[in-house]
């Protein structure tokens, strides 16, 4: 008696090899990258002065005030504007408030330290 010949038939998976996720808010040099749901948003961290100023008295709003503060006062607004084209409140609060971290990262400084500064 015979056996039947079994033949096996070899497949090689090809997987492509996934890129690693890009992190959802990263500084380089002086913007901030964010992954947004409409792609990628380069948030300018640049400020003067005169804004570095508001950061004081955004501390001391609360709801609806500093939220108007926020988008009207501290945000420049090449910046206001491209955070308020998402259409989507949550991520532009989201990234304002990333922006908002950023800006005191790179300037080496947290908003209490600034906040301490001015007190003095």
């Amino acid at each position: 008696m015979t056996t039947p010949k079994t033949t096996t038939k070899t497949t090689t998976a090809r997987t492509a090899a996934k890129a690693p996720a890009k992190p959802e808010f990263l500084i380089v040099e002086h913007n901030l990258k964010c992954q947004t749901s409409a792609g990628e948003l380069s948030l300018d961290l640049r400020v003067g002065r005169s804004t570095m100023k508001k950061f004081t008295a955004f501390e001391g709003k609360e709801g609806d005030e500093a939220l108007d503060f926020l988008f009207d006062e501290v945000l420049p607004s090449p910046v206001a504007a491209q955070i308020e084209e998402l259409g989507d409140f949550a991520e532009e609060m989201k990234l304002a408030m990333a922006w908002v971290e950023a800006v005191g990262e790179r300037l080496g400084v947290t908003l209490e330290k600034l906040r301490g500064s001015s007190d003095s």
